[in-house]
Parts: structure tokens; sequence; C-alpha cells
């Protein structure tokens, strides 16, 4: 086999997985690798509008007294000048 084939399933048992799709074609020795697939996006439940009020609270409620860096501060280069 020339290159690798990724297949999905759900483990049924210890023992056994349930493909997703059928495998054919693919004859002899094989390694399996299995790692969880990361859960599915879900679509956001709070209305837009909602979130940016909250997200502008949150803003809000910062201490706008700071200082504020500079351009040059946050160039790759300043962070990294020991390398």
């Amino acid at each position: 086999m020339a290159g690798a084939v990724v297949v999905r399933g759900h483990i049924s048992d210890p023992t056994h997985v349930e493909l997703e799709q059928p495998l054919s074609g693919l004859r002899g020795q094989v390694e399996v690798t299995l790692r969880p697939l990361l859960a599915p996006r879900v679509a956001p439940t709070t209305p837009l509008a909602e979130w940016m009020a909250a997200f502008d609270s949150w803003i809000a409620s910062h201490d706008s007294s700071l200082p504020v860096l500079s351009t040059e501060a946050l160039r790759r280069e300043s962070l990294y000048e020991e390398r």
C-alpha cells in the first residue's frame, strides 16, 4: 500500500470498530491508530446582539487608565529579543 487511508467509525466493543463506509480494495496487513474525534462544533445559541452587548460590557469592565503597549512593543522581534 503506497499511502494512508483514513476511515471513520465507532468502537462497538473492545475488539470491534464499526466503519461508517465499507473499506474495499485494501488487502494484507494494516496498522491501525485510533484517536478520538473532536466534538462537532455547535452553533451558538446566544443571539448575536446579546453576545455583542456582553462583549462590550466585558471590554468596559477593564481599567482604561492602564498604559497601552506601543506598536513597537508588539512586534515579533521585541517579544523574542533573546533569540
